[in-house]
């Protein structure tokens, strides 16, 4: 019996089991008796799929996309106003987050003095003198 599927391909139902073996045979990449593929053939005979656009790059290609950040920053810049925008914060924190890289987690030394259970902490430095 046959079929004409959505991409109207003609698809044959009910196969004998002869004829789905030639099937098989004809779409699967030839293998050695181990199960490896033979020099020459691919798992994967199509190729790579294209890559499709993301929502970054959709974005980028937008012709608004400048008009949306100029207004995201024109929001955020209300903080300082005496009545600020509802959404200035959220903006501010926006930008914060894809401007300014976030921080990764350091080591931190920690001693203990002898038996006594205490435990003494690295000197805490000024934000301007770790920068120096």
């Amino acid at each position: 019996m046959d079929i004409i599927d959505k991409n109207g391909k003609q698809v044959k139902r009910n196969l004998t089991e002869e004829e789905r073996r030639d099937i098989q045979a004809q779409n699967n990449p030839k293998r050695a008796e181990n199960g490896q593929l033979l020099k020459g053939y691919s798992g994967n005979p199509s190729g790579r799929p294209k890559k499709e656009h993301t929502i970054v790059d959709i974005f980028r290609d937008h012709t608004e996309a400048e008009k949306i950040i100029e207004s995201l920053y024109k929001v955020a810049s209300t903080l300082t106003e005496d009545n600020p925008h509802k959404d200035a914060l959220a903006s501010a924190k926006l930008i914060v987050e894809r401007l300014v890289p976030s921080l990764k987690a350091s080591e931190l030394r920690v001693d203990t003095a002898e038996d006594t259970g205490l435990v003494y902490l690295p000197a805490q430095k000024d934000v301007d003198e770790a920068t120096e």
